[in-house]
């Protein structure tokens, strides 16, 4: 095993001088690269009021229908727990550091990577640019979650 305070010690001034840099210009390095990569992220989906939104899941050889006139579940994936819950049906899902947000694995026992098509979804017909939980969703808005062939990201 190496010590470290040994190797320091048996390196001159300017080899510890380039030790020094080197560790202080990998600190800065990983600082600003998570400095940059907290920019990309979407901002979280504050609470809202109560609203009217409607729900289409379709799974291929199956579809489900889920429609509220008073929610306060304002983001494409609550709306979706809130309708398996009230209907019945499974939902998975698993979270992500980077980007955040959650992204879903199988709903209704039909999961990703089945017959090629990952799980989607596209509000008022524009396909999804965001993780579920930071898409938000307003009165009026028609939420789709369609199994479909994998669209490579906005």
């Amino acid at each position: 095993m190496v010590d470290g305070g040994n190797l320091l010690r048996r390196l001159d001034l300017s080899q510890r001088q380039q030790v020094a840099i080197f560790v202080a210009a990998l600190g800065v390095s990983l600082a600003l690269l998570s400095a940059y990569a907290q920019t990309l992220q979407a901002p979280p989906v504050p609470p809202g009021g109560a609203i009217a939104a409607s729900l289409r899941v379709e799974g291929g050889s199956w579809s489900l229908s889920y429609q509220t006139n008073s929610t306060r579940n304002n983001t494409v994936f609550s709306l979706l727990v809130e309708a398996s819950e009230r209907m019945g049906f499974g939902v998975r899902s698993s979270r992500f550091v980077v980007p955040d947000g959650v992204f879903v694995i199988s709903i209704n026992g039909t999961a990703n990577g089945e017959g090629g098509g990952y799980w989607q979804y596209w509000v008022n017909g524009l396909y999804g640019d965001r993780a579920a939980d930071k898409r938000e969703v307003f009165s009026g808005d028609v939420v789709l979650w369609k199994l479909d062939v994998d669209r490579g990201g906005p």
